[in-house]
């Protein structure tokens, strides 16, 4: 596979070591197979190597801070690539984040575009009102805002003859005090350099209790030339009263084609022990799980370090943290959907940016599907796990960094728009006195749902899993899905009776290149006069 890959997050453990761990890890990176790696060395001589020779083509190679190193030079390979890190002394933990993208053939050329010069204009809002109008086609290249009160605003834009708004956030939480890639904020001055093309035309509108009229100024590419798939912009606002420490948080759900490119974090806690998940294409044959091993990481810090802002990744406080992906957006063609898991009782806030085609057209005969499950884990490997749900609880026992021994008992889970995860599912994140989190290692789940049809009917089933799974019909074994590279979907054929039907998936969980991502999604072909149910009624 062709594609390009950038790491990554590290840090050692020990608080007394200093804070450059010289030499203590070796990288290497080997490229499409050859047996000599094309990068070799102590990581923290790369990584600092690289922080001097930040050029046009990679403006910011790499950023360290403290015991965080991050790579950002992209490494482009044809046929595959391995990373390795060695770490040549006794360390306790050594964590490493890569983010990495994929590509059924050779990346083509990027589109050239003709680009007109930008001119500046200037006017005014009325809060409330039905704001301004600018005609198009063209390209917002800045867009900014100027006046006291910004704080209590709220941005909405409306692309060509949608009747609701694409950008949809308040300007404090959309800009959030941050000076990035992105976005620059000042008391009475936000300024965002978010691409923003359109057609025919944009509306731009303020609500809240704010200033009664505010002062706008925009750079825009007038008469540009558009290629007829181009992605307009889209922000979303996102606010959860409390969270209860087992289901992620979800920033942003969204069908149709584009691509993400970030998100602003506030008020979930320091996370550690877990992160962002993103999971990509669910409905299709090969949907795409990236799944972050801490929190902190995914903002390129490390052990709960906060005080720095860069280009594309910033933690000035726990409570405001954002992450740009713009050296590497998410592509998708079918739904994304991006969470970030928090601890229970936090009011997470957030602001999710991303390109899609207009009208979110979402289609195909595969549908992704809202599915009540029965779950009991993590169980002990190799031990057979009940059949069916009870009232019974059953000692397990799965290793941390020495196996931990506890009891479950079954549990209710919410499988929504065809996505299960149960990373943090019961005592699968082991919560600490020092309000870190673990995820356990090895283990099982058992899942059981109720399938009530209408006829007796065939029906066609995707399920996307990362390691072994087995899918059971009426307590028949339909399928033995063995563990792949990353998740992919198996096709199975449910033979469903007239009435109900017990769906039952034993669930391996293991230590591979998702950090034991435990998941499942599930797509079906045509489900009509199909429901599902925790029991049978």
């Amino acid at each position: 596979m062709a594609g390009r890959s950038r790491c990554c997050t590290w840090a050692a453990k020990d608080e007394k070591a200093a804070a450059d761990p010289a030499g203590q890890v070796l990288l290497r990176v080997y490229v499409d197979g050859h047996p000599k790696p094309a990068i070799e060395g102590p990581l923290d001589k790369l990584f600092r190597d690289a922080e001097t020779k930040a050029d046009s083509g990679v403006p910011m190679p790499a950023f360290i801070f403290n015991r965080s190193y991050n790579l950002y030079v992209p490494i482009p390979f044809s046929a595959g690539i391995r990373i390795e890190a060695e770490a040549v002394v006794d360390l306790f933990e050594l964590f490493v984040q890569i983010d990495y993208r994929q590509t059924g053939k050779a990346e083509a050329a990027p589109r050239q575009q003709l680009l007109r010069p930008a001119v500046t204009r200037q006017s005014t809002v009325a809060t409330g009102e039905k704001g301004i109008i600018i005609t198009g086609p063209a390209i917002l290249r800045r867009l900014e805002f100027r006046g006291q009160g910004l704080d209590d605003l709220e941005l909405q834009i409306f692309w060509d003859d949608e009747p609701t708004p694409a950008v949809q956030a308040p300007l404090r939480y959309f800009f959030g005090g941050f000076n990035n890639a992105a976005v620059e904020s000042e008391p009475t001055r936000v300024s965002t350099w978010f691409p923003m093309p359109f057609r025919q035309r944009v509306r731009l509108r303020l609500l809240g209790s704010g200033p009664a009229e505010v002062a706008v100024s925009y750079d825009i590419e007038e008469q540009a030339q558009l290629p007829l798939d181009v992605r307009y912009f889209h922000v979303l606002y996102h606010d959860e009263a409390a969270t209860n420490g087992v289901d992620p948080y979800v920033a942003l759900e969204t069908q149709g084609a584009g691509h993400f490119v970030g998100v602003n974090l506030f008020e979930t806690g320091p996370n550690h022990g877990g992160g962002d998940t993103a999971v990509i294409d669910t409905a299709t044959r090969r949907p795409c799980v990236l799944h972050g091993i801490n929190g902190e990481d995914y903002f390129g810090f490390a052990w709960h370090d906060t005080g720095r802002m860069n280009p594309l990744g910033g933690a000035p406080v726990h409570e405001r943290r954002y992450r740009l992906h713009l050296e590497n957006p998410y592509p998708f063609q079918e739904s994304l959907r991006f969470s970030f898991w928090a601890f229970a009782g936090c009011h997470p806030r957030s602001v999710a940016f991303w390109y899609q085609e207009p009208g979110h057209a979402a289609g195909g005969a595969w549908q992704a599907v809202d599915v009540p499950w029965n779950v009991l884990g993590p169980l002990t490997p190799g031990a057979p796990p009940p059949e069916r749900p009870d009232a019974l609880k059953y000692k397990t026992e799965v290793p941390l960094f020495a196996p931990v021994r506890f009891e479950v008992q079954w549990q209710q889970a919410q499988m929504r728009r065809g996505i299960l995860d149960l990373t943090y599912f019961f005592r699968h994140s082991i919560e600490a006195k020092d309000g870190c989190g673990f995820a356990a290692g090895r283990n099982v789940h058992q899942l059981v749902t109720y399938v009530q049809c209408e006829e007796k009917q065939m029906l066609r089933a995707r399920f996307g899993h990362d390691d072994a799974a087995r899918v059971f019909i009426n307590g028949k074994l339909l399928a033995d899905l063995q563990r792949g590279d990353g998740v992919r979907a198996d096709e199975v054929t449910l033979p469903l009776n007239k009435g109900w039907n017990v769906l039952t998936v034993t669930l391996e969980n293991g230590e591979n290149v998702n950090w034991r991502w435990c998941g499942l999604t599930l797509a079906l072909k045509q489900p009509a006069g199909v429901r599902f149910a925790l029991k049978p009624e």
